[in-house]
């Protein structure tokens, strides 16, 4: 039983953290008449945002694994998040990537 309760969360966790909340934000903005270039904007900006959000949750878990507070864990995760934005910018700059991030 427990095993099964585990497996529903972690498909659960997989569905809703990126596909179902994506799909549900690019619903919303077509149905406000948003235009197609800034559907394709939010989308690039969702995929610039997958490393420092993977990078977030992988903090997130060590820190709820070693059985740290939630305040401490969501802080962690937010700067993990931060940090890597920040050097994902840096790094895309370098390489003159930056009309993707602008």
């Amino acid at each position: 039983m427990l095993l099964k309760l585990l497996d529903y969360f972690l498909l659960m966790g997989i569905i809703a953290a990126l596909p179902l909340i994506s799909i549900l934000s690019i619903v919303w903005l077509t149905l406000q008449g948003e235009q197609a270039q800034n559907l394709n904007k939010f989308v690039i900006g969702v995929l610039l945002g997958l490393p420092s959000t993977a990078s977030m949750l992988a903090v997130i878990y060590l820190a709820l694994k070693q059985s740290f507070h939630l305040v401490i864990v969501s802080s962690l995760g937010i700067v993990a998040w931060t940090l890597f934005l920040g050097l994902q910018r840096l790094t895309l700059n370098y390489l003159h990537i930056s009309e993707l991030i602008s």
